[in-house]
């Protein structure tokens, strides 16, 4: 008799653990969301911007200028696809066994070999100055989202347990060459 109330306690428990996991990982994914109802009002390079979302969460940015825009739109890519850009550009500069571990070795050597990430730094250099605001505006939206986040990372950061190095405009050039 008594080792069977030894078991439902053991068993009560083990279930109470389990719950109690359970509930901190969905409560970890859910603050990890981005927002996806209501608006957001950002300090922008030079004016206040507005992002607004309609009933199916799709973004809707209102800027004073094209760069404020810029940085906006890198600011809501930064929200919902922080893990996917971050991966492409590792994978553009031949660094994602840094995160991944030793299986990504042969891709890194390969994207190192062809050099992208280099063409990338080269081509952000030669841009047209409005190229170059543009990508540089971008790239600071992401790097506000970066610093400004009251939620935690996306899942994938925490499970790999890193987070994300400041976005450079040749992070973004390297996607149209990788």
């Amino acid at each position: 008799m008594d080792s069977m109330i030894w078991l439902r306690r053991i068993g009560f428990g083990f279930a109470a653990v389990v719950a109690l996991i359970a509930m901190a990982a969905a409560l970890l994914i859910w603050t990890s969301l981005p927002q996806t109802s209501g608006a957001a009002v950002l300090p922008g390079p030079s004016a206040d911007i507005e992002i607004r979302r309609d009933a199916r969460g799709v973004p809707d940015i209102r800027a004073a200028s094209e760069s404020d825009a810029f940085f906006a739109l890198g600011y809501v890519h930064a929200q919902y696809r922080l893990f996917q850009m971050e991966l492409m550009r590792r994978l553009g500069a031949g660094r994602l066994a840094e995160v991944l571990g030793a299986s990504a070795l042969g891709s890194d050597r390969f994207m190192r070999t062809l050099g992208l990430y280099r063409h990338a730094e080269a081509n952000v250099n030669m841009l047209e100055p409005n190229a170059r605001a543009a990508i540089d505006s971008y790239s600071a939206g992401i790097n506000a989202f970066l610093d400004t986040r009251s939620r935690p990372l996306p899942p994938e950061f925490q499970l790999l347990a890193y987070t994300p190095d400041p976005w450079r405009p040749a992070d973004t050039m390297v996607w149209q060459k990788s």
